[in-house]
This record gives structure tokens, sequence and C-alpha cells, in this order.
């Protein structure tokens, strides 16, 4: 495995084809899912994802250091945590303008 930067994102834990398996069929199936739901057309679930220790260099909602993440848990509560931080903010600016007016 080796390191791969995208869109100024670090995967620390990226694979190439060496790596892995060729795969000559269709649909892939990967040991150990659950299933997919098959009237999306999906081949993979979302937790399934390895998502490579993914480096968010400004990630940090508290500090604004990075974060690795690892798994679509890990992704998606990230996004949710800025989502209400957002919302913090939102209603801070919120009620600052409704002072000055």
């Amino acid at each position: 495995m080796k390191s791969f930067t995208q869109n100024e994102i670090t995967f620390n834990k990226y694979r190439t084809a060496s790596d892995g398996q060729a795969v000559s069929a269709a649909p892939v199936v990967v040991a150990g899912q659950e299933g997919v739901d098959s009237n999306f057309g999906g081949i993979i679930n979302a937790v399934d994802i390895d998502w490579n220790g993914a480096v968010l260099p400004d990630g940090n909602i508290q500090t604004a250091g990075s974060v690795t993440i690892n798994t679509s848990g890990e992704l998606l509560n990230l996004i949710n945590e800025m989502q209400k931080e957002i919302y913090v903010l939102s209603a801070a600016v919120i009620a600052i303008g409704s002072k000055v007016s």
C-alpha cells in the first residue's frame, strides 16, 4: 500500500492493482457483505467502503487540525458534526443581525 493525494486529501492506505485480485464477472460480490439494494443498482454497501486512511488536513472541528477517515461511519459522523456547527453559526449570525437592525 502507498499514499495517494486527490483534491488535497491524502489517502494513507491506498491499494494499487497489484494489491488486489482481478474480477472477471459482474456484479462484484465482496465477502462478508450483507447485500445491496438491487433496486438502485448498487454493488457495494457504503459501510463496506474503505476510505484508505484519508487525511482531511483541516477537518477537526475543534482545532482545525487533521482528521483521518477510515470508515463511512467516521465520514458521515464528521459531516453531521460539521452540520451542527453550521447551524450554531447560522443562528448566531441571525441573532447578531437582529440586534443590529
